[in-house]
């Protein structure tokens, strides 16, 4: 029997967007006995909805050890399957799971070093069938799938291929609004990149992408041409632009594609100070 509280979790996965269900799913966990869940869902989403001053300050008020110690039960409690070091790049927002943020040195050795099987434990959390994965709005997989496959032994393109497919088209991901697949260059002998074709064959899947960054993974003209293509068909309606840090001529080839889409104007609208957009504009 389904109670109350993993109702209002479904709820909140269903709709990642809505404050108000995740206070009612707090309410719903404290009633079933999970007071440090229901606490802790309600001081973050007060620091989602503060205004930037009140932010910072509440920030400095919940900063301290037993919330740092309370992350890292979570962590373990929603992601068992995932190396306790790699566990550390599961941020949370709003009391769930909000940003996946892989950005640490390529490197396999040392002890404070993450290596392939811990790059490699999150990858497979990442691609599951796992409903919690659908509050997350921005994933910063910086030399993930680099970590995932070091060192790349020679027919292991496929593998790489299938995993980034399995990666972008899990539709539990698709409230994805930031993504940084930068310093990952996988591609096959015939310049098909992994990444670039992986993202086109699942534009359905990521129609609420606003920012993608694209850079250091080695691509050219011609590998980039599928995405051109597929954002000049409307795909990615929601896509504002396109970083290739190294190649800045590929970066503006994606943003005038994406310039060139009647709704343009209205994606990059002004933004008040709560992040709305200002009234008129």
């Amino acid at each position: 029997m389904v109670t109350d509280a993993e109702a209002m979790q479904r709820a909140v996965c269903g709709d990642p967007d809505d404050n108000t269900a995740r206070l009612v799913y707090a309410d719903a966990a404290e009633e079933a006995g999970d007071a440090k869940h229901a606490q802790f869902t309600r001081d973050q989403v007060s620091r989602e909805v503060a205004d930037p001053s009140e932010r910072r300050r509440l920030r400095e008020k919940f900063r301290g050890k037993p919330e740092r110690r309370y992350r890292q039960t979570l962590r373990a409690e929603i992601a068992p399957e995932v190396s306790k070091k790699a566990q550390t790049a599961i941020v949370f927002g709003r009391g769930f799971v909000d940003v996946v943020n892989w950005q640490i040195p390529f490197s396999t050795y040392g002890d404070n070093q993450l290596g392939n099987e811990d790059a490699m434990s999150l990858l497979r959390w990442l691609v599951a069938d796992n409903e919690q994965l659908r509050t997350i709005r921005a994933l910063n997989l910086f030399r993930f799938l680099r970590n995932a496959f070091y060192p790349l032994h020679p027919g292991q393109e496929q593998s790489v291929d299938c995993y980034a497919q399995a990666l972008l088209g899990n539709e539990h991901l698709k409230n994805v609004r930031d993504m940084n697949l930068s310093e990952n260059p996988v591609f096959d002998e015939n310049d098909t990149n992994f990444i670039v074709d992986a993202l086109v064959d699942n534009a359905q899947n990521l129609e609420k992408l606003e920012k993608l960054n694209l850079s250091y993974n080695q691509l050219t003209r011609r590998s980039i041409e599928p995405l051109v293509e597929a954002l000049e068909r409307g795909a990615f309606p929601r896509l504002k632009y396109v970083q290739i840090e190294d190649q800045p001529y590929l970066s503006d080839m994606c943003n005038d594609a994406i310039g060139r889409r009647p709704n343009f104007q209205a994606l990059v609208a002004p933004k008040g100070e709560n992040g709305n957009e200002l009234p008129g504009k």
